[in-house]
C-alpha cells in the first residue's frame, strides 16, 4: 500500500529537478528558444529528471499544493535561469561583436529577422554566432552543459538557497560580455580606423575626390577582407570564450 507521503516523495523527485532543468534549457541558446521544439525540450527535460532522480541527495518533504512548494519551484527555476543566462551571455558576445563590426563597415542596416534573437539581428553577428555554435558543438559543449546541470544538484542541493554573492557575480559578468566582444572585433575596428584616417588624408589632399561616394564601397570591401584575414585566428578565440563560459558555469554552481 502506497501512502500519501511516499507518493509525494516520488513526485518530488521528478518535479523539483525538472523545474531547474526546464528553466535552464529554456534560456540556453543551444536547447532553448526556437532551436528545439517544445515537445523535444519537454521530452529531454523529463528524461534528464528521471535519470537524475536516483542520484539526488535527500529531498525536503513538501506538500505539492502548499506555499512552500511554490517557493521551492520558484527557487529551482531561478537557479536554472541563472545557469542558462551564463551560456546566453556567451552567445550575446558574438551578437555584440557583429553589431560593432557592422557599424565600422557601414553594414549597420544589414539586419535580419532571426527567430532565435528576434528582429534587428546583424547579419555578421548571426554569422559569428553560427560559427561559434559549431565550434561549441565540436568541443562537446552541449554534453558539458548537461553534466554541469546534473552535478548542480549535488553542489546546489534542492532546498538550499544560493548565496546572494553568486547572483551578484552573475550581474557583474555583464562586463565580460563587452570586453570579450571588443576583443573579437578589435582587429577589424583598428583596420577600419586606419581606413577612415586614410580617407581623411585623401579628402584633405584631393578635395575634388568624392570621398563619400568612394568611402562606403571601399570600407565595406576592406572590412570583408579584414574578416577573411582574421578568420584563422577567430577559431582559437571562439574556443577560449567557450572554455571561459563553461568554466564559469561550473564554478558558479560550486561556489
Amino acid at each position: 500500500m502506497v501512502t500519501t507521503a511516499e507518493l509525494t516523495a516520488w513526485i518530488g523527485q521528478i518535479i523539483w529537478p525538472a523545474c531547474r532543468i526546464a528553466a535552464a534549457l529554456w534560456l540556453m541558446p543551444i536547447f532553448g528558444r526556437n532551436n528545439l521544439t517544445r515537445h523535444v525540450r519537454l521530452v529531454l527535460c523529463i528524461s534528464l529528471s528521471v535519470l537524475v532522480a536516483p542520484l539526488l541527495p535527500p529531498l525536503p518533504v513538501v506538500e505539492p499544493m502548499s506555499i512552500q512548494a511554490i517557493l521551492l519551484i520558484a527557487q529551482q527555476a531561478l537557479i536554472g535561469l541563472a545557469m542558462g543566462f551564463i551560456i546566453l551571455l556567451w552567445q550575446a558576445v558574438f551578437a555584440f561583436t557583429g553589431q560593432v563590426l557592422s557599424m565600422q563597415m557601414g553594414l549597420a542596416m544589414a539586419v535580419m529577422n532571426d527567430p532565435t534573437n528576434g528582429p534587428g539581428t546583424p547579419i555578421i553577428g548571426k554569422w559569428l554566432q553560427t560559427m561559434a555554435l559549431l565550434v561549441f558543438l565540436v568541443m562537446d559543449g552541449h554534453m558539458v552543459i548537461v553534466q554541469v546541470l546534473v552535478e548542480s544538484f549535488r553542489t546546489l542541493p534542492i532546498g538550499v538557497t544560493p548565496d546572494n554573492t553568486q547572483f551578484m557575480q552573475l550581474v557583474m559578468r555583464g562586463g565580460w560580455l563587452f570586453s570579450s566582444g571588443l576583443l573579437v572585433a578589435l582587429p577589424a575596428v583598428i583596420s577600419m580606423l586606419l581606413v577612415n584616417m586614410a580617407f581623411g588624408v585623401m579628402n584633405r589632399a584631393a578635395a575634388q575626390l568624392n570621398i563619400f561616394a568612394l568611402g562606403f564601397p571601399m570600407t565595406l570591401l576592406l572590412g570583408l577582407f579584414t574578416m577573411l584575414f582574421t578568420l584563422d585566428s577567430m577559431s582559437s578565440v571562439f574556443v577560449d570564450l567557450s572554455d571561459q563560459s563553461l568554466l564559469y558555469l561550473r564554478q558558479w554552481t560550486v561556489n
